[in-house]
């Protein structure tokens, strides 16, 4: 992924990068809804900024136009564990508790609620992740600040 941001904190090696949203998410139609886009969860308010730490081994400072890329095997990997791992473990947890739950209401209640809390539970494991091990990484500036 890359995109175009301006730096607006920087930090030793890492800097603050305020950018737009990419056009696919600003095409969403959840955009109206005010409040209820589910992207919203993972990346936070819906004013069409996004705020990202990046690696700044360039030397960018406060009010250069830069461009960013992050890593695809990383956003692969939160995207599957925020998305399919919850699924996975819920078709796993139905083939046990099936067995020893014959009332398919409470069998599927339970399921529900499991996969709730396991897709919130990782949205929160993967922000924390995702703090903790920049991916993103300042690869140019493309404008200098004056």
């Amino acid at each position: 992924m890359e995109a175009i941001g301006k730096v607006i904190e920087v930090n030793g090696k890492t800097a603050t990068v305020e950018s737009l949203r990419s056009s696919a998410c600003s095409s969403c139609h959840n955009c109206e809804a005010k409040g209820a886009c589910h992207a919203e969860l993972i990346f936070g308010s819906q004013d069409g900024k996004v705020y990202s730490v990046a690696d700044n081994s360039i030397g960018a400072k406060i009010g250069d136009t830069v461009e960013l890329e992050s890593s695809t095997k990383k956003t692969l990997f939160v995207a599957f564990v925020v998305f399919v791992l919850p699924v996975i473990i819920s078709c796993a947890l139905y083939f046990v508790l099936s067995s020893f739950i014959r009332n398919i209401t409470v069998l599927a209640v339970l399921l529900v609620v499991f996969f709730t809390a396991s897709f919130f539970v990782l949205i929160k494991l993967m922000n924390f992740y995702v703090k903790k091990n920049v991916s993103l990484r300042i690869v140019r500036i493309t404008e200098e600040r004056e």
